[in-house]
């Protein structure tokens, strides 16, 4: 029950209050939000290309060669529950659960959540949970960080902290990148895809030659290679301007740029022999 109806008939509530280090806006964020939120917020019409490629019904209603792909990025409940003036736990599910909700209805066989959910880990939690127990049982979910996600981390290493995403994550099933490779095996459209999925960590993509990684990959449908990026090019937001709050400083930030960006340019001259990199 909301707040609002539990204050009019009296009824106790567990409050609610956002910790102040949670919520901090940037101007040239929140511009960038609203210039490209006409073309994000697109959906692309799979019947009309379905048709000017020849598919059949089959490849549609199986999702096969057709595959709709779905991407959200920068959600920020902190803002939204802020916004929302919420007072309860409950407020905050009641919010938390329309957006899951929205999430779930555009959803196909492939999610993409790209960082910026929450800086508190409990509310990014319990979006998590909300989210699994939403989605069709046959959406795959990938997530990656944004800098945002480090907020409730002051002083810890950023090892660790990927580590506690992931093992939460792989509770419920889904999938973090950061700086890890995941592929899909082509596979029969009534297979389940979960069978065929295989995540190749950093680690092992940096012991790995460039003959190994493509007889990983000789019958993947489709391969993401992810991660956080950071801004360590970025001379104007960065880690000077606090947007990882205390979690890290500019030395650690161009260091973890550079630890994508390499992996990048490694990587993208054997996967474009096959498959195109996205």
């Amino acid at each position: 029950m909301k707040s609002s109806l539990c204050k009019k008939f009296g009824i106790q509530y567990d409050t609610y209050t956002i910790k102040g280090n949670y919520i901090k806006s940037f101007e040239n964020i929140e511009k960038n939000e609203i210039e490209t939120a006409v073309v994000l917020q697109t959906s692309r019409d799979l019947m009309s290309e379905a048709f000017e490629r020849n598919l059949s019904n089959l490849d549609l209603s199986y999702d096969y060669k057709c595959q709709r792909v779905s991407y959200i990025s920068d959600i920020h409940l902190m803002h939204k529950i802020q916004n929302a003036g919420c007072r309860s736990v409950e407020d905050v599910i009641y919010v938390i659960q329309r957006i899951v909700n929205t999430i779930a209805k555009e959803a196909g066989r492939l999610l993409l959540i790209a960082g910026d959910i929450a800086s508190d880990f409990d509310i990014f939690q319990l979006f998590v949970k909300m989210l699994s127990n939403t989605l069709h049982r046959n959406t795959m979910v990938i997530f990656t960080l944004g800098n945002h996600e480090l907020w409730s981390f002051p002083g810890v290493q950023i090892d660790e902290i990927v580590s506690r995403y992931r093992a939460l994550l792989d509770k419920y099933g889904m999938y973090l990148l950061h700086n890890d490779l995941l592929y899909t095996e082509d596979h029969h459209p009534l297979a389940n895809p979960d069978t065929g999925t295989h995540l190749i960590k950093y680690h092992d993509l940096c012991q790995m030659n460039e003959m190994q990684i493509s007889n990983f990959l000789r019958s993947a449908r489709y391969a993401i290679l992810g991660g956080l990026g950071f801004s360590g090019y970025n001379l104007e937001f960065n880690a000077d301007n606090g947007i990882y709050q205390m979690t890290v400083d500019r030395e650690l930030e161009i260091k973890e740029s550079k630890i994508f960006e390499d992996l990048y340019n490694r990587l993208h001259p054997i996967l474009s022999k096959k498959i195109q990199l996205y």
